[in-house]
């Protein structure tokens, strides 16, 4: 295993025409669980990257690049339910066991499934 194997390569940020140096690429450090900015130079990230708050406080000037890279790069993921969150937060405790078998009745059980002989050491 590499060092980098942690890092996940999102998006590569778009060059302004102002900008002097080797292109920018978003990558995400999945051990850290944070976003990286990396400079990439003829193809190769020179990692460690600049965590990207600490890249965005130096340069909020990119701030529209990042966000745009990443909506581009998330737009085909499925967007959050309204309301899902509430409905998760709203579980109840596990039940015990105990409490399982309290609430089969004779109405929600299913009859018996014949499954066939019993096979190998399978008897009863």
């Amino acid at each position: 295993m590499s060092e980098h194997d942690d890092l996940i390569h999102i998006a590569r940020l778009p060059q302004d025409a102002s900008a002097s140096g080797p292109p920018e690429a978003l990558w995400l450090d999945t051990a850290a669980m944070r976003f990286l900015v990396v400079s990439v130079d003829g193809g190769e990230a020179d990692a460690p990257g600049t965590p990207i708050d600490a890249y965005l406080t130096a340069r909020p000037d990119r701030a529209t690049a990042v966000r745009d890279a990443l909506t581009d790069r998330f737009a085909e993921y499925p967007k959050p339910v309204a309301g899902a969150r509430r409905k998760l937060s709203g579980r109840v405790d596990p039940a015990t066991a105990q409490a399982v078998f309290d609430r089969i009745t004779p109405e929600n059980r299913h009859a018996e499934v014949d499954m066939g002989p019993p096979v190998g050491k399978e008897e009863w």
